[in-house]
Order: structure tokens, then sequence, then C-alpha cells
């Protein structure tokens, strides 16, 4: 997701996205010590990994977040891509997927707890704290946008010659 997501920002900014020098990483964290060791000059990764690592003497800032607004917490004063002249948004989701045949009774009752958590005290809490974004979408929303995104993966892979349209 993090490739998709630079190579899609390097685009955006009129630049060959095949041309970026992106080195993966088994996870936030490798990739943050290596940044914090001078291996690289650069991370994108999500808000709750870097923001631990940001302010307070810290030698590391935020260049900008990839979503369509501003961030909470330690990251409300960075501004976004778009904000930065940048016309690029880029998401990293979860979603909970079940089988194809489940009973539509399970999709209703997973539906609901999944909207009610979102309304407890500690939801809230944990999204001020890691700048999460709540964006529920029921199954049939969340699947229409499963399409949009394989959409825009698709083109992004293509541009980096990962994928043969």
């Amino acid at each position: 997701m993090d490739h998709i997501s630079v190579a899609g920002l390097a685009s955006a900014a009129g630049m060959a996205a095949s041309a970026e020098n992106y080195f993966p990483f088994s996870g936030g964290g490798d990739a943050m010590t290596n940044l914090m060791g001078g291996q690289i000059e650069a991370v994108i990764g999500g808000a709750g990994e870097a923001v631990g690592q940001l302010g307070g003497g810290s030698q590391l800032r935020a260049l900008g977040v990839s979503s369509e607004e501003r961030l909470g917490g330690g990251l409300a004063d960075v501004p976004t891509y778009q904000e930065q002249g940048f016309d690029y948004t880029f998401d990293i989701w979860r979603g909970v997927m079940g089988a194809p045949d489940m009973p539509e009774e399970a999709v209703e009752y997973y539906e609901t707890l999944f909207a009610e958590m979102l309304e407890t005290d500690a939801w809230r809490e944990a999204s001020d704290q890691l700048g999460w974004i709540d964006a529920y979408q029921d199954s049939e929303t969340f699947g229409a946008f499963l399409d949009d995104q394989q959409e825009q993966f698709s083109s992004v892979l293509t541009d980096l010659g990962l994928l043969r349209q």
C-alpha cells in the first residue's frame, strides 16, 4: 500500500512513478528505524507509526498527509498533499471481509456492531491519539469503494510496470 501511495503522489506531482527510488520494508517499524538511522531520506507510513517519533526535539518532521483533511492528534499541524498543491489523496484502510454466501442477518449484525463501536469513548480516544479517520461504510458502500480502489491501484501499478493491462 505504501508503494502505491508514494507512486500515486509522484504521478500527481508530474513525475514518472516508475522513476521513484522506493525501498520496501517488512513493516513501519523497520522503515522508521532506517529513517532515523539515516539510511533513507523519507518514509511514507501510517499516522500511528509516525506520531510517536515527531515533536519534542525529534530529528524527524512530517512533510504531509495523504488524507482529504488534516488529521488530529500530534499531526494536526501537518498540511495535506492537496493544501501543498498536489491533487492526490490516499487512505490506508482496513476492512472486514466475510464469505460470499454469508447470511444477510450476519451481515446486518456486523454492520451494526461496527457502527456502534465507532460511537464508544474508547474508539474516539484511540482515533484521536493515533490520527485515525472514521470512514465506516456498510457492506454495499464498501463493495463499491473496493471497486474504485481496484481501478486506482491498477492505474498506479500499470504506471510502475508491475501490471499489464
